[in-house]
């Protein structure tokens, strides 16, 4: 009886995973899951890329502000030249274009700066990459190759990697435009040194609204790239005096140095009589040039300053128009203020209807009485002069009445009004409409993660019943155990 028991209720264990194997499963569907349901959303990661990216970019900007400090310094100390005087005498320790101890561990340190921000720069654009992955911009196996971001990191790197090594003082000289010029290679580096600024002006992406993740996600439902460009644009209507008032600080500040360091070296009896050892007075012929005013006493006497000041010129006339297309949109009255603009100018032509009206009353009068004095030898030329004063006074009556009657919109204000309105009413539909689209293709999203969610579920599931099923045949092999060792026991 008892094998007959036992044949009855034995499992085939089989048939029927090993716990190790179900454990494994089961942490396999808790990789699964996380990767339906991550810990982060897409706005966190991104603005994880972009928070490290900040940090980046930050550094970077400070190194460059010090590179550029570090070079100013060290090519005055390097053009500049050093007399000792003793006993009357006075002898040359340092000639022009002449390194010493200071000018060389100036170089050494700004190598070693130019070094870590090529490294940053590799480091910004690899977390570019990542922001266009994230921002599905481009394909998740993409690199900076097939991303088309080592077009622009190459020469980047290029141009921020400038750097005069030590002990090198070379010079090139020559004749030009009745003078002579000793250039070192020394005062040209410092000159493309100040193209790091770029590095500096690179901290406004970051803190642009229009080039944040909200910006990007809007500008991606109407199909608006939301670059540098579109910020730039954007915030010559939004503030205007603020970007303007910088680009005209940095072209002056980095043209007025770059001009100064080409117009020093050169000799002329035609040189301009402003001193270039001063850098402000570069600075003055760059301010004058952009103004387009020209007093006459600073003008570039090389060819190179000749091209900077040409280019000076050609950026001065575009700030100048964009200032005064800025000075007029401010002048501008809003809706508001068109409003009471109207009404006030409606109450002054009431106020002078009255004063109008009373003068006409006044007019007539004294018409009246000059009628009623019908002797003396002036009586026809009273009349005459009233009457006619009381024609004038009600022409301005009747004028000033037809202005003040009028509506306090003209029709050209109005039809401009309803034009606004016309379009901001249609912007605001199709708005509607591409939010619908965008709704829609959000849905399908949410409606695929919510079936692959119930598949992992279903496996879940069947893995608990799985263990519930050997738990189960446990439980039972144990009372079968327990009964027949009970068993033998009563027949002991």
């Amino acid at each position: 009886m008892s094998d007959s028991v036992r044949d009855d209720t034995t499992f085939d264990l089989s048939r029927v995973e090993e716990p190790k194997k179900i454990i494994s499963h089961k942490n396999t569907l808790k990789t699964d899951l996380r990767k339906v349901v991550p810990k982060g959303t897409l706005g966190n990661s991104l603005e994880f890329v972009c928070k490290k990216q900040l940090k980046i970019d930050l550094i970077n900007a400070a190194l460059a502000f010090s590179s550029i400090m570090i070079v100013y310094y060290e090519s005055e100390e390097f053009y500049k030249q050093d007399t000792k005087c003793s006993a009357g005498e006075c002898a040359i320790t340092k000639s022009h274009n002449e390194s010493n101890d200071y000018v060389t561990s100036m170089r050494v340190t700004n190598i070693g700066i130019t070094l870590v921000i090529l490294c940053l720069i590799y480091q910004h654009y690899l977390y570019e990459l990542d922001k266009m992955k994230i921002r599905k911009q481009v394909p998740p196996q993409s690199t900076l190759k097939t991303s088309n971001l080592l077009q622009a990191m190459v020469p980047e790197m290029v141009i921020m990697g400038i750097f005069c090594p030590p002990y090198f003082d070379s010079t090139f000289s020559g004749t030009m435009l009745n003078g002579k010029y000793v250039y070192s290679y020394d005062v040209i580096i410092a000159v493309l040194t100040i193209l790091r600024v770029f590095l500096i002006l690179r901290v406004y992406t970051h803190f642009s609204i229009w080039l944040s993740n909200e910006s990007f996600k809007e500008g991606k439902k109407l199909g608006v790239n939301t670059n540098v460009f579109f910020a730039l644009k954007a915030d010559l209507k939004y503030q205007p005096h603020i970007i303007l008032s910088a680009a005209i600080g940095t072209l002056v500040i980095c043209i007025g140095y770059a001009v100064r360091d080409l117009e020093r070296p050169f000799v002329s009896t035609t040189k301009s009589r402003l001193n270039f050892d001063y850098l402000t007075n570069g600075w003055w012929m760059t301010v004058v040039t952009m103004t387009t005013v020209g007093y006459g006493d600073g003008y570039p006497s090389t060819h190179f300053g000749r091209a900077l000041m040409l280019f000076t010129a050609i950026a001065g006339l575009v700030m100048v128009s964009l200032y005064v297309v800025t000075l007029t949109v401010a002048t501008m009255f809003s809706k508001e203020e068109t409003k009471a603009y109207y009404m006030i100018k409606k109450v002054k032509a009431n106020s002078d209807v009255r004063h109008k009206a009373s003068n006409v009353i006044k007019a007539t009068f004294k018409l009246k009485e000059a009628l009623m004095r019908k002797r003396g030898a002036n009586y026809l030329r009273r009349v005459f002069i009233y009457g006619a004063l009381l024609r004038r006074h009600i022409h301005y009556f009747k004028r000033d009445t037809s202005v003040a009657n009028t509506r306090y919109l003209p029709p050209p204000e109005m039809l401009v009004q309803l034009e606004q309105k016309l379009i901001s009413d249609i912007d605001d539909i199709r708005k509607e409409i591409i939010d619908i689209d965008y709704i829609g293709e959000r849905l399908q999203e949410l409606i695929g993660n919510q079936q692959m969610m119930t598949e992992n579920l279903d496996k879940i599931l069947n893995a608990q019943n799985t263990i519930e099923r050997l738990m189960t045949q446990a439980n039972i092999e144990q009372l079968i155990k327990g009964g027949k060792e009970e068993a033998d026991n009563k027949l002991t």
